[in-house]
């Protein structure tokens, strides 16, 4: 499956995040991490690798993701078709994977997920207004604009709309920031939900760099928008 010029490849044994296919190592790292989440781990290695070598002339990511029996192999590489370059790409690579600020991240957004209940408990004790900041991996600053909900011959549709200012900005590209849509998806619009009721086919979550009309086009302002369908307390990304 590919999405916004990311293919996700999935397999028995893990799952792999590519910019081009086949995917292809001529260069790699090799890390460990405690067991969690395989592909909020992909996504959050992804991004960190791409901000390091997006400037790298012809490099295309691969990220794979293997469970084993009791830690998550990652392999962080790709595509590089200099091989002069390789020993300093190999560097970058190493640099991203030993971090332990990246790895702390990466397990704080990729390990268990806190009960749907607590969750409820917790915006309910403490509700979201439209101009409180939210927090997200990437650190980028998000607001909470409206909810709205229609429903197409699809079925229900939940639509989460956010102010992202710094999108499309440098290090707030797509490939930056769709981490903190899957998020939002799972620990801000599934609590939401009725428990009774209807439930939708799908959830958007959308970011826009200012507040917008729904349904007005804007082309002076970047907006991103994903669709997911709900399985439980996880957000599944769909095509639309």
């Amino acid at each position: 499956m590919a999405r916004n010029g990311w293919h996700i490849l999935r397999d028995e044994t893990g799952l792999t995040l590519a910019r081009h296919v086949p995917a292809r190592f001529d260069v790699s790292v090799v890390s460990e991490l405690p067991l969690c989440d395989a592909g909020r781990l992909a996504r959050q290695v992804r991004q960190d690798v791409w901000r390091a070598l997006q400037r790298v002339r012809g490099f295309s990511p691969v990220v794979r993701v293997e469970r084993l029996a009791d830690v998550m192999r990652v392999t962080a590489g790709g595509r590089l078709p200099r091989s002069s370059q390789s020993v300093c790409v190999s560097e970058r690579l190493d640099a991203v994977l030993t971090d332990p600020g990246n790895r702390a991240r990466w397990l704080r957004w990729a390990s268990g997920r806190t009960s749907l209940a607590h969750v409820f408990a917790v915006f309910l004790a403490l509700p979201v207004f439209a101009d409180e900041p939210l927090d997200v991996p990437s650190g980028q600053p998000v607001t909470f604009h409206e909810m709205l909900w229609d429903r197409p011959g699809g079925g229900l549709i939940y639509r989460f709309r956010f102010v992202t200012p710094e999108i499309g900005q440098e290090g707030r590209a797509y490939e930056d920031v769709e981490v903190d849509m899957h998020h939002l998806c799972e620990t801000f619009a599934i609590p939401r939900l009725a428990q009774t009721g209807p439930q939708p086919s799908q959830i958007v979550i959308s970011f826009s760099q200012q507040e917008t009309e729904f349904g007005v086009a804007t082309e002076d302002v970047t907006q991103f928008f994903e669709a997911y369908r709900v399985e439980g307390e996880t957000c599944i990304l769909e095509f639309f």
